[in-house]
């Protein structure tokens, strides 16, 4: 299918090659469910059962990506095509946004340059005057308004000074340390859990 095709919207045929697994996934799936392991041979019994149950699932994994595989293509490069145009657009935004944030602390800071002035020309005239500086936080457009708002982030400067409860736990180098056969870890309580597998020899 070429890749500026619309796909059809009858899946019915895709979904009937699937539902073909249907008889196979049902026998296999309900003989693992009600099979018991007593002994030795039962053991291998279901050991090979499980074998089949994956290599099935195997198979319906595979068809189920071919079929979708022509509108994986074709999300991918519709999505594609308009990341690129919004790409462009959130660039330009940015930009302009950071042009923003600079004139509106141009104005006030002369705002505040205006009031020490007048306050210093108060002064010379003997004139006692209590100003307060309240410059508006709002760019007003016909059709937007732009504003700023404030976001906090942070530094570690001397990490020996932040408090116990700010701290975290580093699970990757805990899983190392258990990996490479550390089993005691102070406050920490490791965990054995057991799990079965099954591989095709």
């Amino acid at each position: 299918m070429p890749d500026n095709q619309i796909l059809p919207s009858d899946q019915s045929p895709a979904i009937r090659e699937i539902e073909e697994f249907s008889y196979h996934v049902d026998e296999v799936a309900t003989s693992l469910r009600l099979m018991l392991v007593d002994n030795a041979a039962d053991a291998s019994i279901a050991t090979n059962k499980c074998q089949l149950a994956k290599d099935l699932y195997h198979k319906i994994e595979m068809r189920r990506k071919a079929l979708i595989e022509p509108s994986r293509k074709f999300i991918s490069n519709v999505n594609d095509a308009s990341r690129y145009l919004t790409d462009q657009l959130s660039n330009a935004i940015e930009e302009t946004k950071v042009k923003l944030a600079v004139y509106k602390k141009k104005e006030e800071q002369e705002n505040i340059d205006k009031m020490e002035a007048f306050k210093e020309l108060a002064k010379d005239l003997g004139i006692s005057v209590n100003l307060y500086s309240n410059p508006e936080t709002v760019i007003r457009a016909s059709g937007a308004t732009a504003s700023t708002k404030s976001k906090y982030t942070f530094e570690v400067k001397e990490e020996h000074l932040v408090p116990v409860k700010y701290m975290m736990v580093d699970e990757k180098k805990i899983k190392h340390a258990i990996a490479m056969g550390i089993r005691e870890i102070p406050g920490i309580e490791i965990k054995e859990e057991k799990t079965m597998m099954i591989r095709k020899r």
